[in-house]
Parts: C-alpha cells; sequence; structure tokens
C-alpha cells in the first residue's frame, strides 16, 4: 500500500509567519500596546493609591486612625498620633479623624430672646407685648421670675481615644449645648432673681460650670471645660423699667444701710477708744495716787518719832515752814478770831487787792469782816 504524500500535513503557504494579514499584526501590535499602556497605568493608579495615605498633622491638633472600625495603634502601642507627616491605608480601609488639640468655644443664646422688633411709623422699635415660646429662650428662678441669658463654654478634648468611641469624631457642640441647657435650668431652679442677676452671678457661672463638667465626666466623652462664662443677663424686656425701677430702691436701701452699718461701726470704734482712754487715764490716776500717798506715808513716818519726842515744838516748826509759804500763794485768806463777845468772826482779806491798795497810798491791812 503506498504511502500518503508529506506535503499533506504541513502548513499551508498562507499560514506561515511571513504570510500572515497584515491587519491581524497590527491588531496585535495595538493589543500590546494597549496592555503595556494599561499596566503603567496600574502602575501609577496603585502609586497614586498609595501616595494618597500621606497625611499632616498640623501644630494644633492630633489624629486616629480607624483601621476597618477599630483604632489603629503603632509599633509603640500609641493610638493617638502627634503633629508631624504619617501614612494610612486610604479610605475604605482606614479612616483619618484630626482632632483639635486647642480651646475651642462654643456660645450658646438658648436663653435669650429672639430680636423680632418691628420698626414703628415713628422710627422707633416695637417691643413685643408677651414672650413667644420657640422662639424667645428664657430661664426661670426658683421665685418664679424669668431671666434671660447668654452663655459661651470654653473647652478642650483632653482625652482623643474616648471622644472618638462616644461621637465618633462628630461635633460636640449639639450635645454640649444641650447639656449646658439642662444644667443652666437645674441651677437657675435654685436661687432666686435678685441672687441670679445682682448679687450671686459668679456663684451661679461656677455651680453650673462643675455640674456641665460633672455630666461630661459621667458621660466619658473626654472633653475637659476650661471656662464657663455668663455672658450677660437680663429681665424680660417687658417687665425691664419695673425691674430697674425696683433694683435702684434695693440699691439705695443697700447703701443706706451700708452708711448705717458704717457709722456705727465708727461710734462703736469712737466709744471703744473713749473708754480705753478714760481707762487708761484712771489707771494713771490711780498709780499717781498710789505714789502720792506711799511717800506721804513716808515722809510722815519719818517725821513721827520728831513729834513723839516734842508735839508742841514739832507742830510750831511745822506751821512756821508750810503756812506762810502758802498764804503767800492764796488769793484770799480768812482768819478766825473771837470779838468781845467770844463769837468767832471770819475776817477775810483779799490779797489780789493788796497790790492795788499800796499804789493808791491806801493802807495795807484794809479788810472786810463776814459774820460767821
Amino acid at each position: 500500500m503506498n504511502a500518503e504524500p508529506s506535503q499533506s500535513t504541513a502548513l499551508p503557504p498562507e499560514a506561515g509567519p511571513s504570510h500572515r494579514d497584515p491587519g491581524i499584526q497590527a491588531l496585535e501590535r495595538a493589543l500590546r500596546a494597549s496592555f503595556r499602556l494599561l499596566q503603567f497605568l496600574l502602575v501609577v493608579f496603585v502609586a497614586l493609591f498609595l501616595a494618597s495615605g500621606f497625611f499632616t498633622i498640623q501644630e494644633d491638633q492630633v489624629g486616629l486612625v480607624l483601621h476597618l472600625g477599630p483604632i489603629r495603634q503603632d509599633r509603640e502601642g500609641k493610638k493617638v498620633l502627634q503633629p508631624g507627616p504619617h501614612w494610612a491605608w486610604p479610605d475604605p480601609i482606614d479612616r483619618v479623624i484630626l482632632i483639635p488639640a486647642r480651646d475651642q468655644t462654643l456660645a450658646v443664646d438658648a436663653f435669650w430672646y429672639r430680636d423680632r422688633e418691628e420698626l414703628m411709623s415713628g422710627g422707633g422699635k416695637e417691643i413685643p407685648k408677651t414672650l413667644m415660646p420657640g422662639l424667645d429662650g428664657y430661664g426661670v428662678t426658683g421665685d418664679r421670675n424669668i431671666l434671660h441669658s447668654s452663655w459661651s463654654v470654653r473647652y478642650r478634648i483632653d482625652d482623643p481615644v474616648a471622644y472618638v468611641l462616644a461621637l465618633s469624631g462628630k461635633s460636640p457642640h449639639p450635645l454640649l449645648e444641650s447639656l449646658l441647657s439642662q444644667c443652666v435650668l437645674q441651677c437657675l431652679s435654685g436661687l432666686s432673681i435678685d441672687q441670679a442677676l445682682l448679687t450671686e452671678v459668679e456663684l451661679l457661672r461656677g455651680i453650673v460650670e462643675r455640674r456641665l463638667q460633672d455630666r461630661l465626666d459621667a458621660l466619658h466623652l473626654g472633653i475637659q471645660v476650661s471656662r464657663l462664662d455668663l455672658v450677660r443677663t437680663t429681665p424680660p424686656r417687658q417687665t425691664r423699667e419695673a425691674f430697674d425701677a425696683a433694683t435702684r430702691a434695693g440699691s439705695e436701701m443697700r447703701l443706706k444701710l451700708e452708711e448705717a452699718r458704717t457709722d456705727a461701726q465708727r461710734l462703736r470704734q469712737n466709744a471703744i477708744a473713749e473708754a480705753a482712754r478714760i481707762e487708761s487715764e484712771a489707771r494713771a490716776y490711780q498709780t499717781r495716787a498710789e505714789l502720792e500717798t506711799r511717800a506721804e506715808a513716808e515722809y510722815f513716818t519719818q517725821l513721827l518719832p520728831s513729834f513723839r519726842k516734842d508735839p508742841s515744838g514739832f507742830l510750831r516748826r511745822l506751821y512756821l515752814e508750810n503756812v506762810p509759804p502758802a498764804l503767800s500763794r492764796a488769793r484770799e485768806k480768812f482768819l478766825l478770831n473771837p470779838d468781845r463777845d467770844g463769837q468767832q468772826r471770819i475776817l477775810q482779806i483779799e490779797m489780789e487787792n493788796l497790790s492795788k491798795y499800796r499804789s493808791r497810798g491806801q493802807p495795807a491791812g484794809q479788810a472786810k469782816e463776814t459774820p460767821p
């Protein structure tokens, strides 16, 4: 049996590489170029995707990275990222939350009235006759008076992890405003209108601040209140004139009371000083009298032996030593002498006029008698 010709198994001439269709060859080249371009673009996209994970934390910020939900830790086990450049997988693998590290301020006007003043024909402004619930904010004090107030709270996020776990990085302002409003209403209910508006303003601010911080700590929000300010307070505009008149009357009463207390204190101090002066003079007089009495006692004790030895001579000598000098210093002198009937008469000699009588040439012994 004859064999089949060998050329039957060979490729046809047009199937060889040198005999391929030019269109197919061009298509193959275009596909290869497109695939290389696609590879290049894929590499570029991957590089851009990885580069988009780089981020920078500013000096007044800290950061947290949520890796598929939980907070990611770095190699040192820290969760909070400090200022500087960092890298994380792009969203949705990682989510970067930047948290301000500085103090932030929130103004709360929930207790202030809304400006709805309408212009009048004369160019003035008309005050509404009543408060509008839902529009005008106000608080009620313990003595059932209405008080408008405006507050400002300055706070800092001191625990970023607790803050993110509680609020998921959302703004804390709505929650802060709600908590502050509750604290203000509770604290106002324990004070009178005079205390909240005039005398105990700092006390009100302090107790509201402490209660707000207690609420934040109980909720584990990681927020620390730096300062709570009571910006302004006022009674309702509809009763402001009457309230101002009552305030002036109260101020005048307190002024009068203060003046009375000042006068009472001054009189009390003067009385105490006068009593101290009189007491000091009494002590001085007592001391002086005691010293004089002691000196006289010592003097008479020294004279006692002489008196006992010769009483008549002692008395005569004592008379001569003391009476003439005393008479020379006296303005008037009285001598008791008996008359012919045995009755004593007082002879008064005016020593002050002796020099006048002598200068006029009258006798020096001129005197007048006075019956006893």
